[in-house]
């Protein structure tokens, strides 16, 4: 019993050095951050500046990290998880506006409309997607049912 409490003491002792070597090393040696904090106004600014290629290419990066994991890569869906994208009915009788909304509020499992029975969740699932990043992603939906 009191070797553990040495040991944990001595755990605890080692972990503050090196949290406070790494903290005031990261501070000291250079007036750069490695740890930048973009503005939410700067990630707008650069989404709504894209041309609509580019706004494209953001929607397909988007895409890929928040909806392919249901959706599959190329947005044709996966086998009991999310539906196809591209040949859907619903994405194309619907505007920007409202599929844009949609993929902000996602869609429960029990909600009338679902036909899955499967959570969409808000944003895929991932918080973090902007309103730019949702028009990004509208517009790569868009592209593929060209």
């Amino acid at each position: 019993m009191k070797n553990s409490k040495l040991t944990i003491m001595f755990l605890a002792l080692i972990l503050t050095a090196v949290l406070s070597t790494s903290c005031s090393s990261s501070s000291a040696g250079s007036s750069e951050s490695t740890n930048t904090i973009i503005p939410t106004s700067a990630v707008v600014t650069k989404i709504t500046s894209l041309s609509s290629e580019e706004l494209i290419e953001e929607g397909e990066y988007q895409f890929e990290s928040a909806c392919s994991g249901c959706h599959g890569e190329n947005a044709k869906g996966l086998p009991n998880l999310g539906k196809d994208l591209v040949d859907s009915s619903f994405v194309t009788d619907i505007n920007d506006n409202a599929l844009s909304e949609f993929i902000k509020v996602g869609r429960s499992a029990g909600d009338k409309d679902n036909t899955t029975g499967i959570d969409m969740p808000p944003k895929g699932g991932n918080p973090a997607l902007s309103d730019p990043d949702i028009k990004a992603i509208t517009a790569f939906l868009r592209s593929l049912q060209k």
